[in-house]
């Protein structure tokens, strides 16, 4: 079973969200499927370029008995992970009860994935890479390399 991470910051908000989404496709549905198809984002229009698991993934219905009780599940594992971020629970205090863990997620991905937060990550991004050096070594340095990789998420 895939870790789940256990907090979050702004500054973290691309990885945890990749992380918390895999973490969920290793955990099962009531149906069987990967818990992930939740909070799962849009698809691309061109269901040629997804895989055969992703289709499957896209096809589950967000609605019925079935969605209600996966969602209440990723809407638990969720909360609890943003009661020990430092001040994201004012953004979404009005989805604390309820159980609908999808409702939960977009309202993070519209904060930390907003105009704002968007503009704000890639000015950071945009000094990252001013302040990156690289001295034509042989090996990459770790350090560059998650610092370019975190950069390149960004923009």
């Amino acid at each position: 079973m895939v870790d789940c991470p256990d907090k979050f910051t702004a500054t973290t908000w691309l990885e945890f969200d990749a992380q918390f989404t895999n973490s969920l496709s290793a955990q099962r549905s009531t149906d069987g499927i990967p818990l992930s198809y939740v909070i799962r984002k849009e698809p691309c229009l061109d269901s040629k370029a997804m895989t055969d698991a992703e289709q499957y993934e896209y096809n589950a219905p967000l609605q019925g008995r079935l969605f209600v009780a996966d969602a209440k599940r990723v809407h638990s594992q969720l909360l609890a992970i943003v009661y020990h971020a430092s001040n994201t629970i004012q953004w979404v205090s009005n989805l604390t009860r309820g159980g609908d863990g999808r409702k939960l997620m977009i309202a993070l991905r519209e904060h930390y994935d907003g105009p704002a937060e968007i503009s704000c990550k890639c000015d950071q991004a945009l000094q990252g890479l001013k302040d990156s050096t690289w001295n034509n070594e042989y090996i990459y340095p770790w350090g560059w390399c998650r610092k370019s990789r975190n950069i390149i998420m960004i923009l």
